[in-house]
Parts: C-alpha cells; structure tokens; sequence
C-alpha cells in the first residue's frame, strides 16, 4: 500500500460525507420534509463500509494482480449484501418513507462506489 493514499482517501471520503450529510438534511428538513430519514445511520454505514473495502483493496492488490482482483469482487459482493438486507430491514421497519429511504440511499451508494473505483484507479496507475 502506498504511504498515505489510504489516508487520503480517509479524508476525502469523510468530506464527501460532510458535504452529502449537509445536502441532504436540508433537502429533508426544507424541500421535502421527511423528519425519520436516518442521514446519519447512512452515512455512517456507507463511509465505514467503503473505507473498510478500500483498505481490503489497497493492501490485497500490494503484490499480486489476482489477489486484487478477488478481493475487489469479494467486496463488491459483501457490500451489496449488507446494503441490500439494511435497505430492506429499514423499509420493512418504515414502510412510509421506504421509497425516499432506498433512492436516497441507492445515489449514495453509486456516489461512493465511484468515488471509490477513480481512487483505486488512480492508485493502479500510480
């Protein structure tokens, strides 16, 4: 693993969450109100759960092309299971912002994946 890339992935990973926790709550506190939408527990979930595939990534891709290439299908499978089943145990448990809940959290979940994918991209050119 390179000296500080996954550290400044860190960091521009939890700015990103700034800025999308901002957005988002005055998108649900002032446009369309939604006051149970859990932004936090979101949040929170995507940034711990992309930072922990980034460092799997990074540190399996060190030496061997294949074992990234596991590790990155690996994660990729993980994460989706654990988003899908949050994204259906929360709607099963509020079914009236279900629909709010999984749209919001399908446009994190492809904001953070490509963010992802361009920081391991840019690391495998570097």
């Amino acid at each position: 693993m390179k000296q500080g890339s996954f550290l400044a992935f860190i960091l521009q990973l939890f700015g990103i969450t700034v800025v999308c926790y901002g957005a988002l709550f005055i998108v649900f506190t002032k446009a369309v109100p939604v006051p149970t939408m859990p932004l936090e527990l979101m949040l929170l979930m995507l940034f711990v759960v992309t930072g922990l595939a980034h460092f799997i990534i990074l540190r399996s891709g060190k030496n061997n092309p294949t074992k990234f290439t596991y590790a990155f299908m690996f994660t990729s499978v993980i994460r989706l299971i654990i988003y899908g089943m949050f994204i259906i145990l929360y709607g099963w448990k509020h079914a009236e912002i279900a629909k709010a809940f999984a749209l919001t959290f399908f446009g994190l979940y492809l904001l953070y994946t490509i963010f992802e994918i361009r920081s391991i991209l840019k690391y495998l050119k570097g």
